[in-house]
């Protein structure tokens, strides 16, 4: 009878163990997936303000270019053909390089992006054979 005994409160002391244990782990898990959650809202608000700052200094950026044009009367570009179109293609190289600087996961797209808009006022800048000739 002592040996049943024994037996008996070895047995609810493990299975005390065991539920301890497991409540333990289930609250780990659900702290895991609370602080997971957590981590993935402060990336995601993160990346948003990281955007948007870019997009801010690359704002300011354009702005000082075109204060800076006129502000130093920069006339080969201010009468040019082609000019609006060349100094939109370039303001938008270097918002995506800025861009691509700041938001790293945009990193490749926006640094490779933004040759193609310097690219093409490259060739807007040349402008082509003149009327009458």
């Amino acid at each position: 009878m002592r040996a049943t005994c024994q037996a008996v409160q070895e047995f609810w002391a493990l299975s005390e163990r065991l539920l301890r244990q497991l409540e333990l782990a289930e609250t780990q898990a659900i702290v895991s997936g609370v602080d997971l959650s957590i981590q993935e809202k402060y990336e995601r608000l993160k990346t948003r303000l990281t955007a948007g700052v870019a997009l801010i200094i690359a704002l300011l950026l354009v702005g000082v270019a075109e204060w800076s044009l006129h502000r130093w009367q920069w006339l080969w570009l201010m009468q040019h053909p082609n000019s609006y179109s060349i100094r939109l293609l370039a303001y938008a190289a270097v918002a995506l390089f800025v861009f691509g600087g700041l938001v790293p996961r945009s990193r490749p797209f926006c640094w490779l992006g933004s040759l193609l808009p310097l690219l093409i006022a490259l060739v807007r800048s040349l402008g082509g054979p003149r009327p009458g000739r």
